[in-house]
């Protein structure tokens, strides 16, 4: 172990060489975009490395693809450019495969690179850890390299276990940036980079913002849909620049974003099919190292898989049905949601109220719902469940843009959510059915790709889906 250590060892330190390779796609030769959350990853880096403020450890947590470890690539390119300072980078995976610890890892850079202890470092140097939630030791392995290395700036990335697996000391230590699936307008602007490397196309600055405190935080309907109009010159700005100035098709953009590249990874595809393959080995992957931590055995993964399988096909979360089609104890099914979806797999919303219904399932990203679905229905698959890719869209911003808690499945019966804001909550409801009992809401918002232009009436908001996409 010592010497393939030891040659591990030698070659953690980052030089441009290595970020020029890891941040330029292969066959194009073209830098992969940077995400939106790349401008806070510079913000913290800057930061420390300038003045030493107090918060020098960030974790990204997220599921494979979203491009975690690119943005820890870009992190090194922006330390490189702007600070000339140490970077080490090491993947907790090839440790793992290797059988060392990171701790072992960290105490030979000090042995054999750096020649001190850390505690003996009083000049900024940056330590990147890529999938550090391999390493079984991770949590106390960063509390004591925080406390060691008291001028490294330490990022790291992760699964939801970084987040979830924190002991209280490191909550302390350690800021948290979660990422999800591109958001409809960072597809736009890297699908318009890959265009037109010079001339990436965002919406007007501030408007996500705005949109979101129009249609969650207003007091009335009326409200809501006055604010929705003073921001409609700068939406319509936008998709004219789209259509107009760029050519490209606003409808085959938001089909393409919803059943295909919403998942960062997959943004160089061209091909639907391949997409579609990589992603059923993307989740397979997924599914499996997941699993493996879980101790159970190969009889019971083909069960979780027709239990994930099944879920594609329907919002429900029926226990005890689900354990009868695939032949698990009840008990055991709940626990296996419940482990989905802290995987980051599933987003599971309770009923808004006692008697209501049950809870609904839905998948992180609508890209997965389509994958599953093509073995079972190929690539033109049935309007009822691309209808559920359009709730996976409006479920996987609602996650993001607003805390968990205050968001349920409305009943049983319909495609509406509950968004606990103010002292009233709102009902979004997904498509164009009606709704009964909407008086005992704030106010209502319909979101369709059927509605083509934002209209009001009797308390209702109707949202064209591109429209909500800009939140």
């Amino acid at each position: 172990m010592d010497d393939s250590l030891r040659l591990y060892i030698k070659n953690v330190q980052v030089n441009k060489a290595a970020i020029d390779s890891r941040l330029t796609h292969p066959f194009s030769a073209m830098r992969y975009p940077a995400r939106l959350v790349f401008v806070q990853l510079k913000r913290y880096a800057g930061t420390f490395l300038e003045s030493g403020s107090t918060l020098r450890c960030v974790g990204i947590t997220g599921f494979r693809g979203l491009g975690k470890t690119t943005l820890l690539w870009q992190t090194a390119n922006y330390v490189w450019q702007h600070f000339r300072q140490p970077i080490y980078f090491f993947n907790v995976t090839a440790l793992r495969s290797m059988n060392v610890s990171l701790h072992e890892a960290l105490d030979a850079l000090q042995e054999w690179v750096l020649e001190r202890r850390f505690n003996q470092i009083d000049t900024p140097f940056t330590i990147l850890l890529d999938e550090v939630q391999e390493d079984p030791d991770w949590c106390k392995t960063l509390k004591n390299l925080f406390d060691e290395a008291r001028t490294a700036l330490i990022i790291c990335t992760g699964s939801q276990e970084l987040e979830a697996g924190r002991s209280a000391d490191l909550a302390n230590r350690m800021r948290i940036e979660k990422i999800y699936p591109f958001r409809f307008s960072e597809f736009v602007a890297a699908k318009t980079y890959i265009d037109d490397r010079a001339n990436m196309l965002y919406p007007a600055a501030g408007l996500s913002t705005q949109l979101k405190e129009c249609l969650f935080f207003s007091d009335t309907a009326d409200t809501a849909f006055a604010s929705l109009a003073a921001l409609t010159p700068r939406i319509q700005a936008y998709y004219a620049e789209i259509e107009t100035g760029r050519k490209l098709n606003i409808n085959d953009l938001v089909q393409r974003y919803v059943s295909y590249q919403n998942i960062p990874n997959f943004l160089f595809y061209k091909e639907k099919y391949t997409i579609t393959d990589s992603l059923l080995g993307l989740f397979t992957r997924m599914l499996r190292e997941d699993i493996e931590r879980w101790s159970v055995g190969p009889e019971t993964l083909q069960q979780i898989e027709r239990l994930i399988l099944h879920l594609a096909t329907t919002d429900e979360v029926n226990i005890s049905k689900l354990a009868d089609i695939v032949g698990i104890a009840p008990e055991r099914t709940e626990d296996i949601i419940d482990r989905l979806a802290s995987s980051e797999l599933l987003y599971v919303l309770p009923p808004h109220s006692k008697g209501s219904g049950l809870p609904k399932a839905f998948f992180t990203s609508p890209s997965i719902r389509r994958a599953l679905l093509a073995p079972l229905y190929g690539h033109k698959i049935p309007d009822n469940f691309r209808f559920m890719m359009m709730e996976d869209v409006i479920v996987m911003y609602l996650q993001r843009l607003l805390m968990g808690s205050i968001l349920s499945a409305a009943s049983e019966n319909t495609s509406a959510f509950v968004v606990e804001t103010r002292d009233v909550p709102l009902l979004l409801e997904v498509g164009l059915a009606s709704v009964k009992a909407v008086q005992k809401f704030r106010y209502h918002i319909q979101v369709s790709n059927q509605i083509t232009e934002p209209s009001f009436e009797n308390g209702c908001i109707r949202l064209p889906l591109r429209w909500f996409l800009l939140l």
